[in-house]
């Protein structure tokens, strides 16, 4: 679904995300990514490439199955992007997450199991601003 920004006629119609954003560019977002152990030099690499703001990554834990638990780290980040890494969470964990996510206007992209810019770019544009 499209909607136009400007009654202009003459002028192409630009997509609004159903998030809200206007803007496919990542640089100066803040995300929080949820799954598997933390790897610093994909924070790194990922927060340099697409020039992210802050990249806040939250392990999870087999023993904790209850996405609630992680709800705190979210909302202390105030995030603009929370990424699930599907593959590396349990399935009550990413439903907790996206409801959260859903009840506070927070985009959540989903990725399987890894973080890498191109992968994060490509699910940012596909999962936030497809028609």
């Amino acid at each position: 679904m499209q909607q136009s920004l400007s009654s202009d006629a003459s002028r192409p119609s630009t997509p609004v995300a159903p998030c809200g954003y206007q803007d496919h560019s990542l640089t100066g977002k803040r995300i929080v990514a949820i799954g598997g152990d933390r790897r610093q030099p994909a924070i790194r690499r990922i927060r340099r490439d697409l020039k992210l703001s802050t990249v806040n990554w939250v392990a999870t834990q087999e023993s904790k199955p209850s996405g609630t638990t992680y709800l705190p780290r979210i909302s202390r980040a105030q995030p603009d992007i929370v990424i699930l890494l599907i593959g590396l969470m349990r399935h009550q964990q990413i439903s907790d997450i996206r409801n959260f996510c859903r009840r506070h206007g927070i985009p959540c992209v989903t990725l399987h199991r890894s973080l890498s810019s191109a992968q994060l770019a490509h699910a940012w544009q596909s999962q936030c601003y497809s028609a």
